[in-house]
């Protein structure tokens, strides 16, 4: 990635810095296209504010209170999304004072709204299935049923290749962002769609990409979306909040609900925070009743105490 011109920008440019950042994330830390997408996006709202507000784009001059208004000014969207782009921010600036070009990280002190639960909306099994039988294709059966039976990211569906099954179709070898690898163990209802689909590839199902397009070429992340768009009509489930990403929560509560300890939840996901996992465990007070009824009997569940020593006591 450069900058036209890029020789005559001075080292503690913004525009040159933001740059440098974005091609550290993607050749350096093996992020993913859309993650560093994402990056751009943020960093790219902030550059634009320093411009708007005539504040210093020399990034040895930007302080606090400037990443502040910049926050400031994102009141209109919710708090999750000013945590996620001011987090973007103090990414850059924390990465530029590893390379000691600043000294302090302007974005670490900025006040941000309060972190408010997330609204997750998870598929139901009657919706998984009402969508898989709106699939028409191999393809699309396939590529839907490892969503809902792996919990992948949109990126790491898309990231997968031929070589990433086992012999057997038995599980799948993931690589994730921060180039953690985890295998996932897939069910036989997966096992045997993906070998449907892989049997109907003419040919091709020996390597390169998992999932192609009719030209052999690795599928985008606009024709997932599509799919996705086209099944819900298709299923009548268009006025729902599902995304890609319901499918992910939808795997994570039928594990929690089938019991699986929040440890083996944590690794089938790939969080490297055990506490992003735990707001997952939510349960119902039936739940917890149940949990709890199920704790072993300690000797006679109640004691006989004969009614005169009831009254001497009272006395």
């Amino acid at each position: 990635m450069k900058l036209p011109n890029e020789q005559k920008l001075s080292p503690f440019d913004m525009d040159l810095a933001r740059e440098q950042f974005l091609a550290h994330l993607a050749d350096d830390s093996g992020y993913s296209e859309l993650t560093v997408k994402a990056y751009r996006r943020d960093l790219g709202r902030f550059v634009q504010a320093l411009r708007d507000y005539r504040f210093p784009t020399d990034i040895r001059e930007i302080k606090t209170k400037h990443v502040q208004v910049f926050a400031n000014s994102l009141a209109q969207y919710a708090p999750a999304t000013i945590r996620r782009v001011v987090y973007t921010v103090s990414s850059l600036f924390a990465h530029l004072q590893r390379t000691g070009l600043i000294d302090a990280n302007p974005a670490a002190a900025v006040l941000l709204p309060t972190k408010k639960q997330l609204h997750r909306v998870a598929a139901t099994p009657e919706q998984c299935r009402a969508i898989l039988e709106a699939a028409s294709i191999a393809r699309e059966r396939a590529l839907m049923l490892l969503l809902m039976t792996t919990g992948l990211h949109r990126a790491e569906i898309l990231a997968l290749d031929v070589a990433d099954l086992s012999a057997d179709v038995s599980q799948v070898t993931v690589n994730d962002k921060r180039r953690k690898t985890r295998v996932l163990p897939l069910p036989e209802q997966t096992r045997q769609c993906l070998g449907e689909y892989l049997a109907s590839r003419n040919g091709t199902a020996h390597g390169g990409p998992l999932f192609i397009n009719q030209a052999g070429n690795r599928i985008a992340e606009t024709t997932i979306r599509r799919l996705l768009h086209k099944l819900l009509r298709k299923a009548g489930l268009a006025d729902s909040e599902l995304t890609l990403h319901s499918f992910r929560h939808s795997y994570a509560a039928q594990l929690v609900s089938n019991g699986a300890d929040i440890k083996t939840v944590q690794e089938l996901l790939g969080h490297a925070d055990m506490n992003t996992t735990a707001q997952y465990l939510e349960t119902s007070s039936e739940r917890k009743r149940q949990a709890v009824e199920c704790l072993p009997q300690f000797g006679a569940t109640t004691h006989h105490v004969p009614t005169h020593e009831l009254a001497s006591e009272v006395e």
